[in-house]
């Protein structure tokens, strides 16, 4: 690890995400809880304030979901100036971090070993049902607020669209819904690795190792490294998954590669290569075993995006042009199949990509100032705010 620091490696590669927020500067607090599901995994959710207004009664919740394969470090990877989740705290916003089962930091379960298969036997099903459900009633319990504004990036627009839809999550309690490079199917999913090879990758580790899908930590020292010394040729591997994004920020690609992927199960990977193949936005399909977990039903069900309360939840449906897994075309079935509300709004953004919604380094101006900043102000206003963004 010396060695690494000498070699010019940012610290922020190494610290904890409280430890990264804390290094910002003294106006930042941030605050671990752990949030127990209702089936008993153990998140780590992460509470994020500017110090004048941490205690302020003005200050509403807002809860930030990362996407598939990732983790809350997302929202923090880059500056202050350049990340929602220190944005939202200076307009003076009590900002929640959430965690999905199986990433780093989601790895307890009140009784199942993460070392044995029976832990890592859930996708985003679980998550929607589950790990969304259970958080907000953690952070409307400890903030007595009993509406919380949400944003969600890719997966995480996916489990909400899910818990709304099918119930999990009462609408009434969610005082807005921003989509970030959402997903609802995936059919014309399509990054540069193909969607075939994709499937076959998932197959392959489904068949080996029935648990965790992630990277093994004793390669996160040689990423470090490589993404130090090559940030652009590494941002341009990690494109070949997420597709091309406009400006992931150079400085920042060593600490990226040094928390991300935050890791899943094997099992969601599979869910999504679903999506992919089906393009249908359903439970998973077990094939011959769906009567056991469908109420002896052999067929997966629909989720019914229908039941989706456009108009009682107002909802930012925020998409890039150049978006290689939510892909444009996928998104506009999102947007002719969810019930109309006059409080939506569907905006798609020329040239950015899957990434560019958490990583990019003009995100701030090409999207947070002018688009979600004010969604989120004119849904969940406050009194006084400590800073005067507009």
């Amino acid at each position: 690890m010396q060695s690494d620091r000498r070699e010019g490696v940012d610290p922020d590669a190494y610290r904890s995400l409280c430890g990264i927020v804390q290094a910002k500067g003294p106006q930042y607090t941030c605050k671990l809880h752990n949030v127990t599901t209702d089936d008993g995994y153990i998140l780590q959710t992460f509470r994020i304030a500017s110090t004048t207004s941490f205690a302020a009664p003005s200050s509403k919740p807002v809860l930030l979901w990362h996407g598939l394969m990732d983790d809350a470090i997302t929202w923090v990877v880059n500056m202050p100036a350049q990340s929602l989740a220190y944005l939202l705290a200076d307009q003076g916003y009590d900002v929640w971090l959430g965690n999905s089962r199986g990433n780093r930091y989601a790895l307890r379960h009140v009784h199942l070993n993460p070392s044995l298969d029976p832990f890592w036997q859930f996708t985003w099903d679980e998550m929607a049902k589950h790990d969304l459900p259970s958080t907000f009633a953690h952070i409307q319990n400890v903030t007595s607020h009993l509406r919380v504004g949400y944003v969600g990036h890719s997966q995480g627009t996916l489990q909400m669209f899910a818990a709304l839809s099918a119930g999990f999550l009462d609408g009434r309690h969610v005082a807005f819904n921003v989509a970030l490079a959402p997903v609802m199917v995936a059919a014309h999913c399509n990054p540069p690795v193909t969607i075939g090879l994709f499937q076959k990758g998932c197959a392959l580790a489904r068949a080996l190792d029935k648990k965790a899908f992630s990277i093994p930590a004793s390669l996160q020292p040689l990423l470090r490294g490589y993404c130090t010394l090559l940030p652009r040729l590494c941002t341009d591997e990690v494109e070949l998954i997420t597709g091309a994004a406009s400006n992931v920020n150079q400085s920042r690609v060593a600490v990226i590669a040094a928390h991300d992927p935050g890791g899943t199960s094997s099992l969601n990977m599979m869910h999504w290569v679903q999506l992919t193949k089906a393009g249908r936005f359903g439970y998973y399909d077990y094939g011959v075993d769906n009567p056991s977990h469908y109420n002896g039903s052999k067929l997966a069900p629909l989720y019914n995006i229908s039941n989706y309360p456009s108009a009682v939840v107002p909802t930012a449906i925020l998409s890039g042009s150049v978006d290689a897994l939510a892909d444009p075309v996928d998104v506009q079935t999102l947007v002719r199949t969810l019930p109309p509300a006059p409080q939506t709004v569907i905006q798609e953004f020329s040239g950015l990509g899957h990434m560019d919604f958490v990583w990019n380094s003009n995100v701030t101006f090409a999207v947070y100032r002018p688009t979600v900043l004010p969604f989120v102000r004119q849904h969940m206003p406050l009194k006084n705010y400590s800073a005067t963004d507009p």
